[in-house]
């Protein structure tokens, strides 16, 4: 199953309810705040490429940010060409073909923040990409599910707090 997400308005509304409660990336560059039932994962157990590591509080799926290192050619397609440029090098950073899976790039603003997302899904496994740039460097934030009994509205309720995660970004 592919799942994929096209046009230029917002695919999700960022209205997901919030804790009081703030995160902030591994460097201190990033911080926004925690969905309501998710909570952070402490630096001891924080994979070394993520900066943000948000897991729902019944373990089903989760939100990561990770910085993405680009090369200079790769900066510089992504400086002449724009996000979807950065969204195919998020694709390929995750071995997904582009062209085979039908992956559309939604191109879009999210208050002050332009963004470009993708959905990939295969068999009972489903993912959300959005990447964006904050200061010269390059981000991508993935939300999955980790458990395999997913239903559509799972699927935008994931989504849903992804962008309000994205939306509350201060950087």
């Amino acid at each position: 199953m592919i799942i994929s997400s096209c046009g230029v308005r917002i695919p999700y509304r960022p209205d997901y309810p919030l804790k009081n409660e703030i995160f902030y990336s591994r460097d201190k560059t990033l911080s926004g705040r925690v969905p309501q039932d998710w909570f952070i994962s402490n630096d001891d157990s924080l994979a070394p490429s993520l900066s943000v590591w948000l897991l729902k509080e019944d373990l089903s799926a989760t939100i990561v940010i990770r910085e993405l290192i680009l090369d200079e050619l790769a900066v510089e397609n992504v400086r002449r060409k724009g996000l979807k440029i950065l969204a195919a090098v998020s694709a390929a950073y995750h071995d997904i073909d582009i062209v085979k899976s039908k992956i559309v790039f939604n191109q879009y603003k999210l208050g002050t923040k332009d963004l470009c997302s993708f959905e990939y899904g295969e068999g009972n496994q489903h993912s959300r990409f959005v990447v964006f740039t904050i200061n010269k460097r390059y981000y991508e934030c993935e939300a999955r599910f980790l458990k395999e009994d997913w239903k559509l509205e799972d699927i935008k309720a994931l989504h849903s707090a992804q962008e309000t995660v994205l939306y509350t970004l201060v950087y």
